[in-house]
């Protein structure tokens, strides 16, 4: 992990703050990105490292956000690693996110079954990137805005679709991507019971803070849980509330084209 200035002012004895750990190869890319975030996010330590394998040497830190650069590849290839699982073994509470040189639909669903909380086009702007991370670390979900194949392009190029109208939650603007307006786009049909878990998810609670939101027990909040999962047709939490969010119906998700 490269010695970087906030790890130095820790031997000096400053106060340890909570870690956010960027990961990335090149170390030019790594140290401006280090030096962004330090001034935007600076109630937080930045720890810059080359490769997923380092970051477990964070162990016995609070880590908050773990961002990793994967390139052109898949995510699902980043989450099939020994190194990715002993990441998240050792950090099960942070929020694991990957900037990726893709920005169409099948990656960025792929990262959500995978259990990314966060997936970051390099095509978007910097303050957005920031505005993301800010939004992860206060339990949220990132994801960009939904986009949609030009075969009209001569080199099919992706671009952002129109926004998507989707249902109103009372806490719906913690997920970013498209602003719900009307209720009449997701063909689901929750209790209100199920939609008060749904907006606890959204806010990457767990069932343990959820039953002590709503007075019930965590068996019950699991059970409501799989039938969120259910209606909407998800494998994973993160899925569930990703799916929610951009107003997707299950029908056009089957048609997806599966991450190579």
């Amino acid at each position: 992990m490269a010695d970087l200035p906030a790890q130095r002012d820790l031997r000096r004895g400053a106060r340890r703050l909570p870690i956010i750990v960027f990961v990335e190869p090149r170390i030019l890319i790594q140290t401006c990105v280090f030096h962004l975030l330090k001034k935007e996010l600076a109630k937080y330590e930045v720890w810059g490292c080359e490769a997923v394998p380092e970051v477990v040497r964070a162990a016995d830190r609070d880590v908050r956000l773990i961002a990793i650069d994967i390139g052109d590849e898949p995510p699902a290839a980043l989450a099939a690693t020994d190194a990715y699982a002993a990441m998240r073994d050792t950090f099960p509470e942070a929020a694991i996110a990957v900037i990726s040189d893709r920005d169409d639909e099948a990656s960025v669903q792929g990262a959500m079954q995978c259990g990314l909380r966060g997936f970051f086009p390099t095509s978007i702007p910097v303050d957005v990137m920031i505005a993301g991370f800010r939004l992860l670390l206060a339990g949220g979900v990132y994801c960009p805005p939904p986009i949609v194949p030009r075969p009209d392009h001569p080199h099919g190029l992706a671009e952002p679709s129109a926004p998507i109208d989707l249902p109103r939650l009372p806490n719906a603007s913690k997920i970013n991507g498209a602003h719900p307006e009307t209720d009449d786009r997701l063909a689901v049909s929750f209790t209100p019971r199920e939609r008060s878990v749904l907006e606890e998810l959204q806010l990457g609670h767990s069932n343990k803070v959820i039953a002590r939101h709503l007075g019930l027990s965590e068996n019950t909040v699991k059970m409501h849980v799989q039938h969120v999962m259910r209606k909407l047709g998800a494998r994973t939490r993160t899925e569930a509330v990703f799916i929610w969010s951009r107003g997707i119906s299950i029908a056009s998700r089957s048609a997806w084209a599966t991450p190579q």
